[in-house]
């Protein structure tokens, strides 16, 4: 649950960010916002994997994991704009290939409102399906846009 408040807490300085005419940060700060954001989906995606891999049967207080993952799913292009390229482990082809980043997160979002409704339905064996579909779309984006 404290991982998905601090999500939330980076969606809301992002989305001050995200209004571009309003605010500008430096792009430093936006590859700091993402790579602290990608941290905290590596840790919704961890309470999500040992939820699925302990076969638990209570899957409803994961919803909030699965909802903060939504919630950055959906800010993830906006991250990157160009002139962030700089100390960074995403590929030239996150700019080079915007169309395909774009779908790919678009394709995490999808994965994500399905583990959400699973999720909020308690029901282990479609939140195990979804997390294996939302755990794809995450490495569905990174073999193609982010370095090892």
């Amino acid at each position: 649950m404290r991982q998905a408040i601090l999500v939330i807490g980076l969606l809301s300085l992002f989305g001050a960010a995200a209004r571009a005419d309003e605010v500008e940060l430096a792009p430093s700060t936006l590859v700091s916002i993402r790579q602290a954001g990608y941290l905290l989906q590596g840790a919704n995606l961890g309470d999500l994997k040992r939820a699925v891999d302990s076969r638990t049967t209570e899957v409803k207080p994961f919803k909030a994991n699965a909802e903060a993952i939504l919630a950055w799913s959906k800010v993830i292009p906006a991250l990157f704009p160009k002139g962030t390229d700089k100390d960074t482990k995403a590929l030239p082809a996150v700019w080079s290939d915007r169309a395909g980043f774009e779908k790919a997160a678009a394709g995490l979002s999808a994965a994500a409102e399905t583990l959400v409704k699973a999720a909020d339905a308690n029901d282990p064996a479609a939140f195990a399906t979804a997390f294996k579909a939302t755990a794809d779309a995450c490495g569905g984006c990174h073999r193609p846009y982010r370095a090892k």
